[in-house]
């Protein structure tokens, strides 16, 4: 997997074990394990995790052996027995509380998994993204599920009001459209102007990609 996020990641220290918390069918952990790292998949969802099981059982077939472990449970009242985490991460969940303070408390929830001096990031849709409005006012938005819309600012104020300090964020491209595009042609267009706004530079990476991340330290 080419991620930008993924490959920042795993840039900032000696990581050893990570967290996906609210992994759906854990592509990124899944990808972080490839590489010889302990993953911990983490979802509320059976479902979601029998299918990062059969994922997991298909990379090793490429990779060999993975260290991945799996567990079932809500982000905002599992138990993880304390700081047992080098990096905790998810994409694609924290836009789903809609309350600034909600999702304040789970990016703190997610920290207090973390070791001091560990990493917690979050990836979200960018709302900044032009094709965004287009696509949801032009066919998605009785198929999208409510979520609150971010832009790389507010997704930096609310990590540091979790007591994050900042080291990395900035834009990347979809790596699929996900299973809310039904349609084939509304698929092709976001994926042409991904990988034209992917390729652009940082400061217009941040405003103008699909996707948007951040990652701060847990001090």
């Amino acid at each position: 997997m080419s991620s930008r996020w993924v490959s920042n990641l795993l840039k900032y220290g000696v990581r050893r074990r990570y967290l996906e918390a609210g992994c759906g069918l854990g592509r990124f952990g899944i990808a972080i394990a490839s590489v010889g790292k302990e993953v911990t998949l983490l979802d509320c969802s059976e479902n979601s995790l029998r299918g990062a099981k059969c994922l997991k059982d298909i990379a090793e077939k490429h990779f060999g052996k993975m260290s991945v472990s799996f567990m079932k449970g809500d982000l905002e009242s599992v138990n993880t027995e304390g700081r047992q985490f080098d990096v905790t991460f998810n994409e694609g969940v924290l836009e789903h509380w809609t309350g600034h303070d909600e999702r304040v408390a789970v990016i703190r929830r997610m920290a207090d998994m973390t070791n001091i001096g560990g990493l917690v990031s979050v990836r979200v849709v960018n709302n900044k993204n032009p094709m965004y409005n287009f696509l949801y006012l032009a066919a998605l938005k009785d198929t999208i599920p409510a979520y609150h819309r971010y832009d790389l600012k507010e997704l930096e104020g609310e990590m540091k009001a979790a007591g994050l300090r900042i080291v990395c964020s900035d834009g990347e491209t979809v790596n699929d459209p996900g299973d809310w595009v039904k349609s084939k042609w509304l698929a092709d267009v976001l994926m042409f102007f991904s990988i034209l706004i992917n390729k652009l530079p940082q400061p217009l990476r941040k405003s103008l990609c699909p996707s948007i991340f951040c990652i701060g330290v847990v001090e």
